[in-house]
């Protein structure tokens, strides 16, 4: 994309039917282990509900990480949430009321031992703590990695992201809160985010 972010390329998603694959590999496949999703996107007003930054999910129950914009759980909003499973996600709080404004945001979903969180811009924005986060297989294998968009069977504006994704960092295994905190830190002063 020629404009970028912070004067950096990124991949631009105009939709309606906009993706990239990563095709799945075993170390793709995360088992029951610990594992933290991070992503730097810009989003405009014409994200999806469900818009996917990142997925990687077997079929119903939709058990693998998720992370996406205008969540539609428990109802419909302009907030950024995570998921491992169809019934297990957590949805940020305000502020930011919005991610779908055009500014550049560092979201990350983060599954530590019992623990899901949805991070925003370096902070923990909301978290949820169940024996259930634990025990959730997320590798859906023989299901690839879709950016973008929930492209399993791509549909006209299904679960589309709209802007611009610049980077994503997936870790897989416990991450301590300040190794955590450097690469965020890192991510934010490369991509010029508050």
């Amino acid at each position: 994309m020629t404009a970028g972010i912070a004067g950096l390329p990124a991949a631009g998603f105009p939709g309606p039917i906009t993706f990239l694959t990563m095709f799945d590999a075993a170390t793709l496949q995360w088992g029951t282990s610990d594992f933290t999703v991070l992503a730097v996107a810009r989003a405009t007003a014409q994200t999806a509900s469900d818009g996917m930054l990142y997925v990687k999910e077997g079929p119903d129950p939709y058990d693998g990480p998720a992370l996406f914009l205008n969540s539609d759980k428990p109802a419909p909003s302009t907030l950024a949430a995570a998921q491992i499973s169809g019934a297990i996600y957590v949805e940020s709080v305000p502020p930011p009321t919005t991610f779908v404004d055009s500014s550049v945001h560092l979201l990350a979903a983060r599954r530590a031992g019992s623990t899901l969180e949805i991070r925003v811009d370096a902070a923990v924005s909301q978290s949820l703590t169940s024996m259930a986060i634990a025990t959730t297989d997320v590798s859906a294998p023989g299901s690839d990695v879709m950016i973008g968009q929930n492209g399993y069977t791509p549909t006209f504006e299904f679960q589309q992201f709209h802007g611009e994704i610049a980077e994503i960092v997936g870790i897989v295994g416990s991450v301590e809160v300040d190794e955590l905190s450097d690469v965020e830190q890192y991510l934010k002063s490369r991509y010029a985010i508050p």
